[in-house]
């Protein structure tokens, strides 16, 4: 058998050492694990240091450097506190701790969360150093950043505290008329009835509408047959659909010579109705124009409505998962899927989106489709 190749450390001469047996360390140079230790501290994809009885960095690597944006040179020598002043109060008692000679590991936010979403998450793992006579000597300190993860986990608790909100208020409303109706069914007049139903479909509606948007983001336009259609068409389609679930005036200006289309069809109507049922959330009783133009190589399509959703709200986020306006939140149901959904199937049919604040007030929704180009396979 051909013997182990070596690969060279730098600095150090390894001809003689047999790295093939069980006593390896007795036979490699300290100086080769010097070489080792240095390479694995300095590339090592978390924050290392090692600091003094007095919490003062004896040594540090780059990514903690990177972590806390502190050069290494300016952590040398300086004591947590001053390195890291506003994390130093959450800190300092795990420090005693691990001082104590115990190994601990915690938690901590590193920023303040203003603005939302910019802070930094640490998991942090702390140990004692010992010398020969067993006493702590040094600490020794591993740095994680969890921020990521964090996010993650609180964007999952956010949804599911939403879904489920959002999902069991119809179905209380469904399960509350029903019953009425049931009870009552003989004492209630034809008037009653109808605005009972109207209710229980109201309420149905909105809880199919949640599911199709949760299916619609999970699954993305892949997998819905590409055909030729008539925008004209879609935009009446989704009109009525919505007329029939809601109360309020919409007025359609739509010229029949718009060119044909290409694309998923079930798709568009759903954008054309998530953007139909937000100007309905958001300008009750208002008047809402839908209105589709040609414009160069694209057709475009308007939804505007009199409400004031973007009153001091950036349009942008509203078209991330999950985004409501802060103003709304509590007064709008939604699970803030419905622009995030037709975002993705509108670039996915390689058009754009858009929501802007009118200058005569309101709000206007819009997208654009191209003539020709198929849409793309992926969202």
């Amino acid at each position: 058998m051909d013997s182990p190749q070596r690969t060279p450390i730098s600095g150090v001469d390894m001809s003689g050492v047999d790295i093939s047996g069980v006593e390896i360390a007795a036979r490699v140079p300290s100086a080769w694990f010097a070489v080792l230790l240095e390479g694995l501290v300095a590339q090592a994809p978390i924050g290392i240091a090692i600091l003094d009885r007095e919490y003062r960095f004896i040594r540090c690597n780059d990514w903690l450097a990177e972590l806390d944006g502190v050069t290494v040179a300016a952590h040398l020598g300086r004591t947590v506190a001053e390195v890291l002043p506003q994390s130093w109060p959450s800190v300092e008692p795990f420090l005693e701790r691990a001082a104590d000679g115990h190994d601990t590991a915690f938690e901590i936010p590193m920023q303040p969360e203003v603005p939302p979403g910019t802070g930094r998450w640490w998991r942090i793992a702390m140990y004692p150093i010992r010398d020969d006579g067993g006493q702590v000597h040094a600490l020794g300190v591993l740095i994680l950043d969890i921020t990521e993860r964090k996010r993650a986990s609180a964007a999952r608790d956010d949804f599911l505290n939403l879904v489920s909100h959002e999902l069991r208020t119809p179905l209380t409303s469904i399960i509350g008329f029903a019953a009425r109706l049931e009870r009552q069914a003989d004492a209630i007049d034809r008037d009653e009835l109808k605005t009972d139903l109207h209710v229980l479909l109201d309420e149905a509606e909105r809880l199919r509408s949640i599911v199709q948007n949760m299916l619609a983001y999970a699954s993305g336009p892949s997998g819905v047959p590409v055909e030729p259609y008539d925008i004209a068409m879609i935009i009446s389609r989704a009109v009525s659909r919505h007329s029939v679930r809601r109360s309020g005036r919409i007025d359609v200006d739509v010229p029949e010579d718009l060119p044909e289309l290409v694309g998923r069809t079930v798709q568009i109507e759903q954008v054309l109705l998530n953007l139909l049922d937000n100007a309905a959330k958001y300008a009750p009783g208002g008047r809402v124009l839908v209105r589709a133009e040609r414009k160069g190589d694209t057709v475009r399509v308007y939804v505007r409505d009199s409400g004031d959703s973007l009153q001091h709200v950036d349009a942008m986020p509203l078209f991330e998962p999950f985004a409501r306006s802060p103003g709304t939140r509590r007064l709008v149901p939604g699970v803030g899927l419905g622009l995030s959904v037709a975002r993705r199937t509108i670039e996915a049919h390689g058009g754009e989106i858009w929501l802007r604040r009118m200058d005569e007030g309101g709000t206007e929704a819009g997208f654009s489709l191209p003539v020709e180009a198929p849409p793309r396979r992926k969202p």
